[in-house]
């Protein structure tokens, strides 16, 4: 494991300043102010003991300042990504924001480009969500991001489900026509990762739903069947409920026989079951 002095410099660093000291008050009792200078700057490891009375002073776990001197970025990436995709999946977009707007200041984010990108795509949308950035400031921050030009797989994904996002944000401003082309792209993009068509899925469901809100019925129930097609293809069902809910809307919004609605609504209740989904379970019941 390699030792990663600039990162625990830049964090020492990044701790002292949320705290509001000076580099002269770390320095106080453990060193000089030059040997706390040379330490921010990934110049110099400091000592076994002096890491100990600076997490002291830093008010932080001792072994988190060993471990950013011992980990390996990609954990630390990962652990952190996970989090903030869990925030996002409970809408917990004020805290989106709060992360997202720490860690693009810490190493991590200024070292990995993918990891900064998807730092800054929830920092945008979560701004959007808390109402403290406009549309349009958002909608061009984000087209911003999406158009450096990356042929890693990872990163064609990651693009893609930033376009997934400025197409919601479209529909959510009534601009469908800007959705459209931006749900077609994802839709018609083939990455060859499993990954990839779970997400295109939640795409189904996404581009389904906004052709319905906007009375396109006869798109939005082709679109669903789609959906539900790549589900069975793939088999995976976590979509799957929301979009058997879907297809029953469309159902009932284009006066088909009450049987093949409620079909719809019973398999997408039995799903939710299945997956404990109390939120969509309860909508669908009232639909029975």
């Amino acid at each position: 494991m390699i030792v990663n002095q600039r990162s625990l410099g830049s964090e020492i660093e990044f701790i002292r300043k949320q705290l509001g000291l000076s580099q002269q008050n770390l320095a106080k009792g453990i060193c000089s102010q030059s040997e706390i200078s040379r330490i921010e700057k990934g110049e110099i490891l400091p000592r076994v003991d002096n890491i100990f009375q600076i997490a002291v002073k830093l008010q932080v776990d001792i072994p988190y300042l060993f471990s950013i001197l011992l980990r390996e970025k990609n954990k630390y990436i990962e652990e952190t990504t996970k989090a903030i995709v869990e925030l996002n999946t409970k809408k917990d977009y004020e805290e989106v924001y709060n992360s997202s707007k720490i860690e693009l200041k810490r190493p991590p984010a200024r070292d990995d480009f993918t990891f900064g990108l998807f730092l800054k795509w929830h920092y945008y949308v979560a701004a959007y969500e808390t109402g403290k950035l406009q549309y349009e400031t958002v909608i061009e921050a984000l087209e911003t991001l999406v158009s450096t030009k990356n042929f890693m797989v990872k990163q064609q994904f990651q693009d893609m489900q930033m376009k997934n996002a400025m197409a919601i944000i479209h529909s959510k401003n009534t601009a469908f026509e800007k959705s459209i082309p931006l749900f077609e792209e994802i839709l018609s993009t083939n990455l060859r990762i499993r990954e990839y068509d779970v997400f295109k899925t939640k795409v189904h469901y996404n581009y389904g739903k906004m052709l319905c809100d906007h009375i396109r019925y006869d798109s939005a129930l082709k679109v669903v069947k789609r959906g539900i097609e790549l589900t069975v293809q793939i088999k995976d069902i976590s979509m799957l409920g929301n979009l058997y809910f879907q297809k029953g809307v469309c159902y009932e919004k284009l006066k088909y026989p009450q049987e093949k609605m409620l079909d719809c609504f019973e398999k997408a209740e039995t799903i939710f079951r299945i997956l404990d989904n109390q939120k969509y379970l309860k909508i669908t019941q009232e639909k029975i």
